[in-house]
């Protein structure tokens, strides 16, 4: 008898395909200078990068439980303790480590649900954040991705680093992908 993939095996798998279409829908949405669109994929990017944080966070039997979720289409919920596992509850845990994640996650649902981002065109979605959140994002930019030299960026500012956000969490993804396939927790060294 051959060998059968488990459910968080086939989870991993889905989450790869996912990842592989983002990346040549992303290409093919700055070069139609779709900004929104890019945003919004780099939203679901994250959104699979926080959905493995958590699966890491996880006891194994969990985890086979929540990919089976997945694959039967039903919302996540947990055993112990019982109920629902939201985005927020993934999110904060993520956040817990790396804080710049619910900045991106947040303003990448602008671009999800209908908002006044999808007006881009007219009116700067960043206009509208405090300048303190602007900074932060600045000083993420520059930290991570080499710019940009504005203190405060705007939108337009921001475009031409879109590309090495969106490779950054899909890097990150695929290192905790492979802690995943190995059975790891996120609490160890692999």
């Amino acid at each position: 008898m051959g060998w059968r993939m488990s459910d968080v095996d086939k989870l991993i798998a889905i989450v790869r395909s996912r990842s592989v279409e983002h990346d040549k829908a992303i290409t093919l949405l700055i070069n139609g200078n779709l900004w929104g669109q890019v945003l919004a994929t780099i939203r679901q990017e994250l959104d699979s990068l926080i959905r493995v944080f958590y699966l890491l966070h996880q006891p194994n039997d969990e985890r086979a439980i929540l990919a089976g979720h997945t694959l039967a289409g039903e919302i996540w919920s947990r055993k112990k303790p019982k109920g629902r596992v939201t985005d927020r509850q993934m999110i904060e845990l993520y956040n817990a480590l790396d804080g710049w994640a619910k900045r991106v996650y947040e303003f990448g649902c602008s671009f999800i649900h209908l908002s006044n981002s999808h007006g881009y065109e007219q009116c700067d979605p960043l206009a509208s954040l405090s300048r303190q959140d602007r900074t932060e994002i600045g000083d993420y930019l520059r930290s991570y991705h080499g710019g940009p030299t504005v203190n405060e960026p705007l939108f337009e500012e921001i475009k031409p680093y879109l590309r090495k956000v969106f490779n950054k969490i899909t890097e990150n993804l695929e290192y905790y992908l492979e802690g995943l396939e190995k059975g790891k927790s996120i609490h160890d060294t692999w």
